[in-house]
């Protein structure tokens, strides 16, 4: 019951957090925007881990990759809706680019900033992607008739 010190790590998830019996190594997925599920192996005296896998092809440049970004707006009916927003490079003010709007799969799913391959392309390509996360998305609850 003491808290773990954890070393630097990309800015991604972790997930699927495992101990070894003895408790002296944990083992855990890192992933993110433009990361890959990789695997981790920490040593929890030493607070030190090194990455078992290395899943990013190595012909991808990871500065090609995007960072999703966590963004907000207010609905017609003045409720806020989140989502992860992933601009291509070269779009900015002033330099409009194509959007899309990604909708994941079913009503208790939601967005979150995890690398897809998919959205990687389609921002290397120019487009720009809001992974939204509509109401009824695991994790935002949903909005209540009166």
């Amino acid at each position: 019951m003491k808290p773990v010190r954890l070393p630097a790590l990309p800015d991604a998830a972790i997930t699927s957090v495992r101990f070894s019996r003895d408790e002296t190594r944990a083992a855990f997925y890192v992933n993110g925007s433009r990361q890959p599920n990789d695997l981790y192996l920490l040593d929890i005296a030493s607070g030190k881990a090194r990455a078992l896998t290395r899943s990013l092809n190595p012909r991808i440049d990871p500065d090609n990759l995007v960072e999703g970004e966590p963004v907000r707006f207010r609905s017609f009916d003045n409720v806020e809706v989140p989502g992860i927003l992933y601009k291509a490079h070269r779009a900015m003010a002033g330099a409009p680019a194509p959007a899309l709007v990604w909708v994941h799969g079913g009503p208790g799913g939601q967005s979150r900033r995890t690398y897809s391959g998919l959205i990687q392309y389609l921002a290397n390509h120019g487009y720009v992607v809001f992974a939204i996360n509509n109401r009824g998305s695991s994790g935002y609850g949903r909005l209540a008739s009166t």
